[in-house]
């Protein structure tokens, strides 16, 4: 086990480390690997604004949760396949083509062949569901970095501390 000041890319003081041994213990090391990339590479004042865009963009992200299309689970795709009439021109390579709505809402998958405004309202509705998928996938990822970013933020603040604190605290005997 490392002391808390003993891994390379901690910026913990390692003056601070020596003389309050165990006060800070393992915990350090996680929030000082987990945030390791943004202070490297940025400043506070550049991970704040960093935070700022990835909210807007969570805010952004969750209209779609307030709006009140149906969703379906499926998709609607093109189908090409063989009739299996000898003669038919299928048969030589030029496939029947067909539009078709793959329905995913139950335990199985089923194929449905629609035409018209029918096809059209589960098209809308597939593509509703598919767009609030994608946004709750990137709402997840922005949602990390949210949190590195704070976590990057609360070492950096406690580094500062430390710095400008540390040496008010009377020594450990």
């Amino acid at each position: 086990m490392r002391a808390a000041g003993a891994h390379t890319s901690c910026p913990l003081p390692r003056r601070f480390v020596s003389r309050f041994p165990g006060f800070l213990g393992n915990a350090a090391h996680v929030l000082c690997r987990t945030a390791d990339y943004y202070m490297q590479m940025t400043s506070r004042a550049k991970l704040r604004q960093r935070l700022d865009l990835l909210l807007d963009e969570h805010r952004h992200l969750l209209e779609v949760a307030f709006e009140r299309t149906p969703l379906w689970r499926g998709i609607v795709h093109e189908s090409r396949r063989r009739c299996g009439k000898p003669t038919c021109c299928c048969a030589r390579g030029e496939l029947h083509t067909s539009t078709v709505f793959s329905d995913r809402s139950g335990e199985r998958q089923r194929n449905l062949a629609l035409k018209g405004k029918i096809l059209e309202r589960f098209r809308g509705m597939t593509e509703a569901y598919r767009h609030l998928r994608r946004n709750r996938a990137r709402a997840v990822a922005v949602q990390r970095e949210v949190l590195e970013i704070f976590d990057a933020l609360e070492v950096a603040r406690r580094q500062g501390a430390l710095e400008r604190y540390a040496r008010d605290l009377p020594p450990q005997p």
